[in-house]
């Protein structure tokens, strides 16, 4: 097995792992819906510590997708489209913008 072999078979068992635990983080976000506890963390944060890590596990999983196309010469799809004033050719997308970067 090749170097390269390796570090996508790696970057797999990694992006599974992430899905399993955002499963897990899933049902214990539901869990604590139904428990009625109050949530401290929510109150002096404006979200709770399940949601953040949720949110943060969701990005992972984009992010392990993203690099996973790149590797294996898939397109892959911007995830954001967030729109960045440009001086000299109006508006671009972040997306555009990281793509003329890496052609230049």
């Amino acid at each position: 097995m090749s170097d390269r072999e390796a570090i996508l078979n790696q970057t797999r068992a990694a992006r599974s792992q992430a899905e399993q635990l955002l499963g897990t983080l899933l049902e214990s976000q539901e869990a604590i819906l139904q428990g009625g506890r109050p949530d401290l963390f929510r109150r002096v944060v404006g979200a709770s510590s399940v949601e953040q890590a949720i949110a943060t596990t969701r990005r992972l999983i984009e992010t392990y997708d993203r690099i996973l196309a790149e590797a294996e010469g898939r397109p892959c799809n911007p995830v954001a489209e967030v729109r960045v004033p440009s001086r000299s050719a109006g508006p671009w997308t972040v997306a555009a913008t990281y793509a003329a970067s890496r052609t230049a």
